[in-house]
């Protein structure tokens, strides 16, 4: 079958570019799901971080900061403490 005759011939290089796609879309999922767990593996601690945060706020323990102004600076160096720790690890 010839061009002529509405068909394509199996050489063309419309029928390379059907083969090749596939294979772009398996290698983007691929790697876009290898980024995706390296970022999952960062965030891990985040998450239940904040809800603990939310869960003490909602506990009253804004009062209790307002009330005791020298916890939230013992706060800040126990962040602090914990930062210089985390960045000692590796």
């Amino acid at each position: 079958m010839n061009r002529c005759e509405g068909g394509m011939t199996s050489g063309s290089h419309v029928d390379g570019a059907v083969r090749v796609l596939p294979n772009a879309v398996k290698t983007a999922r691929r790697r876009f799901l290898h980024a995706l767990s390296l970022v999952a593996d960062e965030c891990d601690g985040g998450e239940p971080g904040f809800t603990l945060l939310l869960l003490l706020i909602g506990l009253g323990m804004q009062e209790l900061l307002a009330r005791l102004p020298f916890l939230t600076r013992a706060l800040e160096w126990a962040g602090v403490a914990f930062l210089l720790y985390v960045a000692t690890l590796e």
